[in-house]
């Protein structure tokens, strides 16, 4: 005698002695020489219903940065230095956003420091970008620091 049972959902048909144990499934491999048959794709068709009303607008946004302008400084940094200043200095009335520092491909050349040159009270006024770069090779090396300059609204 076969029992209907629902389990989440679906039905299963159990047997006198139990349930029917689950048969293997697998992908039958193709035979050598040929392609398997590719399965079709069901095709979705898109039903986009009027356009609503308009939103009312937004709050005004904060302002931004006007007059970008990137400045790099370079210099010679003499050999066995334990730390050459060098500082790319934002014109009068921008801040630096953003800066770096650009060395030659030496693995004696060490950046200890990378950061804004404070300003008035403190880096949210930075005047400039000032790296500092240690050489310990018994050659001269050219290194820069580049400020990413702007006024700032």
């Amino acid at each position: 005698m076969n029992k209907i049972v629902a389990v989440a959902g679906a039905a299963v048909v159990l047997g006198g002695l139990g349930a029917a144990a689950p048969q293997p499934t697998h992908t039958p491999r193709p035979r050598p020489g040929r392609r398997p048959t590719p399965t079709a794709t069901p095709r979705v068709t898109v039903v986009r219903g009027p356009q609503g009303l308009r939103g009312v607008p937004g709050p005004q946004g904060a302002p931004g940065l006007a007059a970008v302008e990137y400045v790099r400084t370079s210099d010679m940094v003499r050999p066995r230095s334990g730390g050459h200043g060098i500082l790319a200095a934002c014109p009068r009335g921008k801040r630096a956003i953003a800066g770096g520092f650009i060395v030659t491909s030496s693995p004696l050349l060490r950046v200890v420091v990378s950061e804004p040159l404070a300003s008035g009270s403190g880096r949210a006024l930075a005047s400039g970008w000032f790296v500092q770069i240690a050489n310990l090779d018994t050659r001269p090396h050219v290194a820069s620091a580049e400020a990413v300059c702007a006024i700032t609204m």
